[in-house]
């Protein structure tokens, strides 16, 4: 896991880096809700959307991999360059996603 990886998962969740676990659980729980898909069936980008918020929340609170991005680098591996994101780790996956589908 790097540095940068943990930096943008707080972004995403809009917490500051000396956040606690309560506050990180607590942007998690209101960006899921303003994100959620069935919330937001007019935004095709929702569920992706939810799908980085879960993952942000994975790696700061659990400290772990996302399972949604191993899954997914299988579907985008073949298209973007290798030299634009480290796509034989996981945490590369994390950050083309947030690249391509946050704001």
């Amino acid at each position: 896991m790097t540095i940068k990886s943990r930096k943008t998962a707080f972004q995403i969740l809009q917490v500051d880096e000396n956040a606690t676990t309560d506050d990180i659980k607590k942007a998690y729980r209101k960006a899921s809700l303003i994100y959620h898909p069935d919330k937001n069936s007019h935004d095709p980008e929702a569920n992706k959307k939810f799908i980085l918020i879960q993952c942000a929340y994975q790696l700061l609170v659990h400290n772990r991999p996302c399972p949604e991005l191993k899954e997914y680098r299988y579907t985008v591996k073949n298209y973007l360059p290798e030299h634009t994101y480290n796509l034989d780790n996981e945490w590369g996956y994390f950050l083309f996603w947030r690249d391509h589908f946050i704001l």
